[in-house]
């Protein structure tokens, strides 16, 4: 499968990354790095970061730093790099010269068939890779995103980050998507608050070699961080952006259901939320629920196999 994922890492980014790096299944064309959790500048940074810890040779490139109507916003359990809780070395590489959604275009009109596009970020890259050029939409096989919620947000009561960084970009993507009949894949809140790694999945994936310790690491402070704005459970962190590429994989995992969607970009109290219609299905399929053992199977396994 050919995919490029979309990012802001990020620790569970950084996840989503690793396994989207490592997983034999997956052809990994490019990492497109978008002003999100941290800035444009770290999120690019951290993407080619994790590619060189693994040593790939994925490109990265850097994208939009600005929503397309409002200031940037950011938060704070990330840490002020966006994967505190490691020392990375330095950077050795540097980005492709193109603007990221630029890159997405040459690298979906270039690819062998059909592409699968993950967005696990605030959607402007992707909003202005519809708008600039949409001869891709003929050649995307379908759109895998983390974003969005059938039931309460994460930065206000309706509205998740993802989605309210930049609601506008969002309306953008779901109509485009619905126009055009290109199939989606939600991956909200709703279901990501199911994917929680405990302490102790810290201390078994800390013993799995370089990988599962840097993970290890990341998720340990995602969790103290996470505590203190009340995001995550006592027990662990979530791992919401790690859902995309595990529905991928093993997409037996998950239930969902058929729906249409649309985003409030009002002034309003629920600015950024995603109305989600089950009445009324088209192209969106909308994850319910997700086997949370069997997705943190797969993740150990993948990381003994990274260390074989």
């Amino acid at each position: 499968m050919y995919v490029i994922l979309d990012t802001d890492p990020g620790i569970d980014d950084a996840c989503a990354i690793a396994a989207a790096l490592n997983e034999p299944s997956l052809h990994l064309l490019l990492l497109s790095a978008v002003g999100g959790n941290v800035s444009v500048e770290n999120t690019a940074k951290n993407a080619l970061r994790l590619v060189e810890f693994f040593g790939k040779e994925v490109p990265v490139a850097k994208g939009c730093s600005h929503p397309l109507m409002q200031e940037p916003r950011h938060t704070a359990v990330h840490g002020e790099t966006g994967m505190s809780g490691y020392d990375f070395p330095q950077i050795r590489g540097s980005f492709v010269e193109e603007h990221a959604v630029i890159a997405m275009w040459k690298a979906i009109m270039q690819a062998p068939e059909a592409v699968t596009l993950v967005a696990v970020g605030p959607l402007t890259n992707v909003a202005l890779l519809f708008r600039m050029y949409p001869e891709v939409l003929t050649h995307l096989d379908r759109l895998v995103l983390m974003g969005g919620s059938d039931d309460r947000g994460n930065m206000t009561p309706y509205a998740e980050f993802n989605i309210y960084v930049d609601p506008e970009a969002a309306q953008v993507v779901f109509d485009t998507c619905e126009k055009h009949d290109l199939p989606v894949v939600l991956c909200g809140l709703n279901m990501t608050r199911q994917a929680v790694l405990t302490t102790g999945d810290f201390k078994d994936i800390d013993q799995l070699g370089r990988a599962g310790h840097m993970l290890a690491s990341l998720f340990s402070f995602f969790y103290k961080a996470s505590q203190t704005v009340g995001e995550n459970l006592d027990s662990g962190a979530r791992i919401h952006d790690l859902t995309t590429i595990a529905y991928l994989v093993h997409p037996e995992y998950f239930e969902t259901k058929q729906a249409s969607v649309m985003v409030d970009t009002t002034m309003g109290p629920a600015r950024g939320a995603t109305v989600i219609n089950y009445r009324k299905p088209k192209n969106v399929t909308v994850c319910q629920s997700l086997d949370n053992e069997k997705v943190k199977v797969w993740l150990k396994d993948l990381l003994r196999r990274i260390e074989s």
